[in-house]
């Protein structure tokens, strides 16, 4: 299954951060069950619009344990 985040940044400095936030996620990998993590930014800069979307791919199984992890 697909469980997709999607993320609004308050300021654009968040932008910056990317690796940060893609260090915490990617500790999601370690969790049995979880096979991938991917990252997909807006390309058009607006208002209304989300800022990125980050997709975590796992069986169905896997999602309690993520729901308990600190990176969750």
């Amino acid at each position: 299954m697909k469980h997709n985040i999607i993320v609004k940044w308050k300021d654009r400095e968040t932008n910056k951060r990317i690796e940060q936030i893609k260090a915490i996620f990617n500790e999601t990998l370690s969790i049995p069950g979880i096979h991938e993590v991917t990252y997909t930014f807006n390309c058009i800069d607006r208002p209304n619009r989300y800022d990125l979307m980050i997709t975590i791919d796992m069986d169905e199984e896997a999602l309690a344990a993520y729901d308990a992890s600190d990176p969750h």
